[in-house]
């Protein structure tokens, strides 16, 4: 039995020749179309990620230094003048204060001398309405320390009594504008018993 070359070989034929169908093309078309939207959706994420050349720029540390300096440079230009030159400060009066915490059962010696920080413009005004309630103030500010927790009362810095003597004294005081910029405590001594 003798085959024939023709009959057991069939002849390839080449790919340029393989007919396409439409189907074939929108396929193509599918596939290109899903790539160019992912490329499209990455390029957007990264613009969006990425950070802009002026954040890029602030990488560097002169720069950013100096980025620093003005911001902080801005933010002192709005702060009001609290320089000494043209403050004051006034002696309002000292105070010797014992008082008896019945919850706690123990007695409390407090002794100091009180002073303001005033504007100098506002020396005269704030002579004047000072010296008409004197005698308030004195009342306000023993009500407040005898109001005031030993844990108030051995704060480094005083800073909740300074602040209620100040708004005290300030609504005391009355006027269009707050008189008192700042309380200062002097010989300050603290004595449980």
């Amino acid at each position: 039995m003798a085959k024939s070359e023709n009959d057991s070989v069939p002849e390839a034929t080449p790919v340029d020749e393989v007919p396409t169908t439409g189907s074939s093309r929108i396929a193509r078309l599918r596939i290109l179309g899903v790539i160019a939207v992912v490329v499209i959706v990455e390029c957007t994420a990264a613009y969006l990620y990425l950070p802009s050349a002026d954040v890029s720029a602030a990488d560097d540390p002169a720069e950013l230094e100096q980025r620093v300096e003005d911001l902080m440079d801005d933010e002192v230009a709005q702060l009001p003048d609290l320089s000494e030159d043209n403050k004051k400060e006034v002696e309002l009066d000292s105070f010797q204060i014992v008082y008896h915490d019945v919850t706690q059962t123990s007695t409390y010696s407090i002794s100091f001398t009180l002073f303001a920080t005033i504007d100098k413009e506002d020396a005269e005004e704030f002579s004047q309405r000072f010296k008409e309630r004197q005698n308030r103030f004195k009342d306000q500010v023993m009500t407040i320390i005898r109001s005031s927790t030993p844990e108030e009362l051995t704060d480094s810095e005083l800073g909740l009594i300074k602040h209620k003597i100040l708004n005290t004294t300030n609504r005391l005081l009355g006027g269009e504008k707050p008189l008192i910029n700042g309380i200062i405590f002097t010989e300050y001594r603290f004595a449980e018993s």
